[in-house]
């Protein structure tokens, strides 16, 4: 039988990384499920952004308040950077993730996402996308076909979104 803290992987986890240079903001978001309850009063949660230039965050169990919509908020002064954390659990088990990062934009090159939550994690390769200022799309900061790994899903082609969606 697994011990209770060994890690393990969330059943799904997917990542989106959108930066804005031009006032030095990153924003990493997405979506997992967990393989166990979560309680954020008892487990911290960690994150990373590596490639490019490298972000890691630790949050101590206990860092989050309870909004009214039953999500989880979090603020946070790392280093030079100021993040903002939000975690939502949904009806259905799944949770989605968004964490603001100023100060800190990340790299031009695929980058991979982890996160952990207590002792269950998950992590993806991704395309960062970056804010044109001068139009309202979305650009790929590589031309390279990255995709997005998903634990226990198979790889899927991460696409821009555009206006139409």
């Amino acid at each position: 039988m697994q011990s209770p803290s060994a890690e393990r992987r969330f059943q799904k986890f997917d990542a989106r990384v959108v930066v804005d240079p031009t006032v030095d903001y990153t924003i990493v978001g997405g979506r997992f499920s967990p393989v166990s309850s979560i309680d954020l009063t008892k487990q911290s949660v960690l994150l990373s952004v590596a490639g490019g230039a490298d972000f890691r965050l630790v949050l101590a169990a206990g860092s989050f308040h309870r909004t009214v919509l039953g999500g989880y908020v979090a603020c946070e002064k790392h280093k030079s950077c100021r993040t903002d954390v939000l975690l939502q659990p949904f009806s259905t088990g799944e949770w989605s993730y968004s964490i603001g990062i100023e100060g800190f934009t990340a790299g031009g090159k695929p980058v991979t996402v982890s996160l952990r939550v207590g002792s269950q994690s998950g992590s993806a390769k991704v395309k960062v996308y970056t804010i044109d200022s001068g139009s309202t799309e979305m650009i790929p900061s590589s031309d390279a076909d990255v995709v997005t790994t998903s634990t226990n899903a198979k790889a899927r082609g991460v696409k821009a979104p555009s206006r139409d969606n």
